[in-house]
């Protein structure tokens, strides 16, 4: 579906159709590349999306269907982030990005590449250096922000195991504005591991953050709510869960995260 135009009907019916292995976007060492993700509703999102909950297994509210969307976009790509090792690494991701991008009721309203330099061996050097390039987020919304890319960095290093794996971040935000909702997506790569079981992480001196926003205006979900009349829902809770790559309890840590 790459650069085709697309009614919201014809990209649904797409979505539906069974995953068929081999349909990812290839990218050079992208299947050697974790892709551990971590997901968070930022400011009032979550309690919006609860107060505004409906009944029944269709998608009634915004919420409900910037949720079923994005997850109609990563089951489609077969993109699991629970599966780091298997169908959470970066080319599932990038198919999954591809899905988002290729919706025609979702309006792009921002997309950036922003270079880093940082070098450090304190693992908070590389949550602070990431949060740091995020635009667009309330600065009494970061802490939240920061404590989501803890646990996505001691997620990688947990499945990494002290060996030196790429691995690339994956942090996506649903938060509201005026208009409907937003939905972020903000990747990089990094080459990250422990040593000696020390909690001493290394990473790249400089790296490439890339960002994509998306709205859901009220306007489009009201156009288009009709034909998701037969899909099943994405809760608020199942989204959240389904995009938080789990820390392994045998993995590294890094302890300066703790």
């Amino acid at each position: 579906m790459q650069g085709s135009k697309v009614t919201p009907k014809e990209w649904l019916e797409f979505m539906k159709q069974p995953f068929i292995p081999g349909m990812s976007v290839q990218s050079v060492g992208a299947a050697q590349v974790m892709a551990p993700a971590n997901a968070l509703g930022v400011g009032d999102y979550v309690k919006k999306a609860d107060d505004a909950a409906t009944p029944g297994p269709a998608p009634g509210s915004i919420f409900e269907g910037m949720q079923t969307i994005a997850d109609l976009s990563r089951t489609r790509a077969n993109y699991n982030p629970l599966d780091p090792q298997g169908t959470g690494n970066k080319q599932h991701f990038l198919q999954f990005t591809q899905n988002i991008a290729d919706a025609p009721f979702l309006s792009l309203i921002n997309a950036s590449t922003t270079e880093v330099h940082q070098r450090s061996t304190d693992a908070s050097v590389l949550v602070n250096s990431f949060v740091g390039a995020f635009v667009g987020i309330a600065d009494n919304d970061k802490k939240q922000v920061e404590d989501s890319v803890t646990n996505l960095v001691n997620a990688a290093l947990s499945w990494s195991n002290q060996q030196q794996r790429l691995s690339n971040f994956a942090q996506n935000l649903l938060q509201t504005n005026p208009s409907g909702v937003e939905f972020h997506l903000y990747s990089s790569v990094f080459e990250i591991y422990t040593t000696n079981n020390k909690g001493v992480i290394t990473f790249e001196s400089s790296y490439y953050l890339l960002r994509a926003v998306y709205q859901l205006s009220q306007a489009s979900w009201n156009d288009i709510k009709p034909i998701f009349d037969q899909q099943k829902k994405t809760s608020t809770e199942d989204w959240l869960n389904n995009m938080k790559t789990p820390t392994k309890s045998d993995g590294s840590r890094a302890l300066c995260l703790s």
